[in-house]
């Protein structure tokens, strides 16, 4: 098991980026070049997935053990929906390791329960489960599309970074999905947590947001997909931006060029239809 380092630069703060179900770290690609500015920036890639396919995908226990052992130094981490949950799995159970957890679509249970209405029911996901088990490609480009919202721009682009993942890498991280259960773990920790949120997800309802702690910071994006931070980038890194400044984590100085950010993003969208 092993991190993707993008630029290793130790008078930076350390950002770790982890990215959701069903794409590798790849996703990340846009937000690398306005990062690397400000940070020393390395990727995290589940086991199966991406620099890790040879990793053998495993129990939910198994994979933290294994990402908590790549993580050597204290990260600021950023999680892109299950990457989300699996960060705050981690920052409680090797607090050591973590200065703050920003999530991303992530929700506190991705399946629906007796307890718990604001997620994902458990037919769906279901049937999500067989079509990964039985046609791995044909669930993922279905996956893609309810990631959209019918933006055929951005279905394009986020089709274009998918790559061939073995049957059993998709089951297994849907049992990581399934099991997860952050809904009194996010009450616990004593790290700063920041939760960003779509109006519009389909995967996890905005809803959700009501169901957290006071304690936790949150933000909603409106008119937002549930790959929010491909379709409204810049409002991301807005409110985390002023998150990580609030809780002193970057100093003021040290903050994202807004300009820049703006400059790149612009770039990274103008090339959805190219």
């Amino acid at each position: 098991m092993k991190l993707q380092v993008v630029n290793a630069e130790a008078e930076k703060p350390a950002l770790l980026l982890i990215h959701g179900w069903g794409m590798s770290s790849i996703v990340w690609q846009d937000w690398l070049p306005p990062l690397q500015q400000k940070f020393s920036v390395s990727l995290l890639d589940l086991p199966g997935y991406g620099f890790n396919a040879d990793v053998p995908a495993s129990s939910l226990e198994d994979c933290l053990a294994q990402c908590a052992k790549a993580i050597t130094q204290p990260v600021i981490c950023i999680g892109y929906s299950l990457g989300g949950m699996i960060a705050l799995q981690l920052s409680e159970q090797y607090p050591e390791k973590f200065r703050a957890v920003i999530t991303l679509a992530s929700n506190s249970r991705f399946v629906q329960g007796e307890d718990y209405a604001a997620a994902m029911d458990a037919e769906t996901f279901a049937n999500f489960y067989q079509q990964a088990a039985t046609n791995p490609q044909s669930i993922l480009k279905r996956f893609v599309g309810l990631q959209v919202n019918n933006d055929k721009a951005l279905l394009k682009k986020l089709r274009g970074k998918l790559e061939d993942l073995e049957s059993h890498t998709l089951t297994t991280s849907l049992n990581w999905l399934q099991t997860i259960d952050n809904c009194e773990r996010v009450k616990q920790l004593n790290i700063p947590v920041l939760g960003i949120f779509a109006s519009d997800d389909q995967l996890v309802p905005v809803e959700a947001v009501k169901l957290l702690p006071g304690t936790m910071r949150t933000e909603v994006i409106e008119s937002s997909p549930h790959s929010v931070f491909v379709s409204h980038a810049e409002q991301c890194w807005q409110a985390i931006d002023h998150f990580l400044q609030d809780r002193h984590l970057i100093a003021s100085k040290a903050a994202l060029d807004k300009t820049a950010i703006a400059r790149s993003f612009s770039r990274a969208a103008s090339t959805y239809d190219s």
